[in-house]
């Protein structure tokens, strides 16, 4: 059979866990060399890039949690621990505003 186009929905994506090279675009290969389009609507590319940053910023938090839990139990001074917290604040500070921070 045909196709002249392919579309996905969000769906597609979440349940892939976001896995874009690994995930679904790798599932996609095997329209590679026929005359498919992947089609991508504006919706859902904004709700895949939305999915992607709340999974950034889930991580970012556990990332700021486990810094502080090392710092705590391993008694690691501020001067070792502070300027990585720092740079995670940075990281938050930059997704908010669409920028790019350079670490």
């Amino acid at each position: 059979m045909a196709y002249g186009a392919i579309t996905l929905d969000t769906s597609v994506f979440d349940e892939k866990g976001l896995r874009l090279e690994s995930g679904l675009l790798k599932a996609l290969e095997q329209f590679k060399g026929r005359q498919a389009r992947l089609v991508l609507s504006e919706i859902v590319a904004k709700e895949v890039h939305a999915h992607l940053r709340d999974k950034a910023k889930e991580a970012r938090a556990l990332a700021i949690k486990a810094l502080r839990k090392c710092s705590e139990d391993f008694a690691i001074s501020n001067d070792g621990f502070y300027p990585l917290l720092q740079k995670a604040q940075k990281l938050r500070r930059h997704s908010r505003s669409g920028a790019n921070p350079q670490l």
